[in-house]
C-alpha cells in the first residue's frame, strides 16, 4: 500500500489548504476560542461553517454533480476531512446526512426526494440524523421494535431508538421502523425520511460525562409520516439500511485525522514539559507519546483500507 498522495492528490490537496486559508475568518477553529456560550449559538455557527465549506466546493466531494457534488474520488473526500482537521476546523455538523443519509436518499429516494432534501443537507440548511439503534436492538439491529403501520397515506409510528447522533439539532432524520412483524426479522423493516419536528417526536439528549450531549433518546408516539416519505418499497429496509452502514464504512474510514492532530498536540505538550521532569520520567514520557503515535497512525491507515 503507497501511503503518499499521488500527484494528482497532492496538488489536490494543495488547493483545498488554500481554500481553507483564504475562508479562514469565515470558519469556527477549534482553538480560537470561538466557542458559544449558548448551544444554540454554537450549532447556528457550525451551519454556517458548513455553507461556507459548501459553497467552496468542499462539501460533498464523492457525490455526483447531478445531485449537487464535485464527483470527485473517495481519496480527495479523504484529503478534504484530513485537511479540515489540520486548520482545526470542526468536523461537519451535518456529517453523518452528507457521510450516510444524503447518499441513501440518492440511492433508493425519488426524485422529487432528491429535489426536497439533497441541496438543503449539502449546505447545512437541513440537518439529519440516522434512527437505527433501539434499547434492545444495537447490535441485532434486525430485532427492532419501532413499529410503522399504514393508515390510508401515511404511515402512523410508535417505538424508540436511543443513541441517536445529533437528534436533538436535527431537522430530519432517516427511520428503519417494522411494518410487517409477521415475516423473518431481515424481511418485515421499511426505511422512511421522517420530520424530526413532527408532532409526537420526542428527543432527550443524554448527557456525557464530559457535559455534552451528543447522542439522544428518540421517542415515537403516533407519529404520522406521509407514504410519499418511505425510501425503497414496504419490507426493502434492511437493502436500504445496508446502503446508510456501507457508506457509513467510508465515511468513518475517510474522514479527518483529529485523533492524529491530537497526539502531535500532545507531543508538542510534551516537548514543553519535559525538561522539567527527571530522566526516568521523560523516558516514560517519551514512550507513552510514541505508542499513542503508533496508535493514531493504525486507526489512520486501516481507515484508508475501507476506502480501497
Amino acid at each position: 500500500m503507497d501511503f503518499d498522495d499521488t500527484p494528482d492528490e497532492a496538488a489536490y490537496r494543495a488547493r483545498v489548504r488554500d481554500l481553507l486559508a483564504e475562508h479562514a475568518a469565515e470558519l469556527v477553529h477549534l482553538d480560537a476560542g470561538e466557542e458559544a456560550a449558548d448551544p444554540r449559538e454554537q450549532e447556528q455557527a457550525l451551519r454556517r461553517t458548513q455553507r461556507v465549506l459548501a459553497d467552496a466546493g468542499l462539501v460533498g466531494v464523492a457525490w455526483a454533480a447531478e445531485h449537487g457534488g464535485q464527483a470527485g474520488s473517495l481519496a480527495q473526500q479523504a484529503i478534504v476531512g484530513q485537511e479540515l482537521a489540520r486548520a482545526r476546523v470542526p468536523s461537519l455538523i451535518n456529517h453523518i446526512g452528507i457521510g450516510m443519509c444524503g447518499p441513501t436518499v440518492i440511492a433508493h429516494g425519488t426524485p422529487e426526494q432528491h429535489e426536497k432534501y439533497l441541496a438543503r443537507l449539502l449546505r447545512a440548511e437541513d440537518v439529519w440524523c440516522q434512527l437505527f439503534s433501539e434499547p434492545a436492538s444495537g447490535s441485532d439491529l434486525a430485532a427492532l421494535r419501532t413499529t410503522a403501520v399504514r393508515d390510508g397515506e401515511d404511515w402512523v409510528v410508535n417505538g424508540q431508538k436511543v443513541w441517536t447522533t445529533l437528534a436533538h439539532v436535527s431537522d430530519f432524520g432517516i427511520l428503519l421502523t417494522r411494518t410487517d412483524p409477521d415475516r423473518p426479522k431481515h424481511g418485515g423493516l421499511t426505511m422512511f425520511v421522517v420530520d424530526m419536528h413532527a408532532p409526537g417526536v420526542t428527543v432527550r439528549p443524554l448527557r456525557q460525562m464530559g457535559g455534552q450531549s451528543d447522542f439522544n433518546e428518540v421517542f415515537f408516539d403516533d407519529v404520522r409520516i406521509p407514504d410519499s416519505e418511505r425510501l425503497g418499497e414496504p419490507g426493502e429496509g434492511w437493502r436500504v439500511a445496508l446502503t446508510t452502514l456501507l457508506n457509513e464504512r467510508v465515511a468513518v474510514g475517510g474522514g479527518g485525522n483529529d485523533l492524529g492532530l491530537s497526539i502531535e498536540s500532545l507531543a508538542r505538550l510534551a516537548g514543553e514539559k519535559l525538561p522539567g521532569l527527571p530522566a526516568d520520567r521523560q523516558v516514560l514520557a517519551r514512550q507513552a507519546v510514541g505508542r499513542a503515535a503508533v496508535a493514531a497512525l493504525a486507526n489512520r491507515y486501516t481507515g484508508y483500507r475501507r476506502l480501497t
